[in-house]
């Protein structure tokens, strides 16, 4: 049996950071960053958990990312 967690990311979530990487919401789950890229919703996803994990580290090293992504195995 495998279990693996991944972080709930929230549409609020989702809005405040695309807000505050000067991110605009296109049609759909399409972004546009500000340098005019596309960028689809699951990548906004990835970016924030990637976000999450590197806050983490100062308190916990390598064990924040390891939780992020935790796989048990029985």
């Amino acid at each position: 049996m495998c279990y693996t967690y991944h972080m709930k990311i929230t549409d609020k979530q989702i809005a405040e950071f695309a807000e505050a990487n000067d991110m605009i919401a296109l049609v759909g789950d399409m972004f546009e960053d500000a340098g005019g890229h596309m960028v689809h919703e699951s990548e906004v996803v990835e970016m924030i958990e990637a976000e999450s994990a590197q806050a983490l580290n100062h308190l916990f090293g390598d064990v924040a990312g390891a939780l992020d992504k935790l796989t048990v195995i029985k």
